[in-house]
């Protein structure tokens, strides 16, 4: 998830500034898995433009994918 597509989708400027101004404490990738989903869901509801994870996940790679077609053109 690009810090780009973070930053305009949220006050934040990169996913890991979202993730550690979080209520979650996360150093690893276990602590991410673990993390109760309705509340990080209701994390991204309050702290983005999406209404949850899967939906930024989504978004994230069609910005992405979007950016390396238009590379490519």
């Amino acid at each position: 998830m690009s810090d780009n597509f973070v930053s305009k989708h949220s006050k934040y400027k990169s996913f890991d500034e979202l993730l550690s101004s979080s209520p979650f404490t996360v150093e690893t990738a276990e602590d991410f898995e673990a993390m109760p989903d309705d509340e990080w869901d209701s994390y991204i509801n309050q702290n983005t433009d999406y209404d949850s994870w899967k939906e930024m996940q989504v978004k994230a790679f069609e910005y992405y994918a979007k950016k390396q077609i238009e590379k490519g053109l």
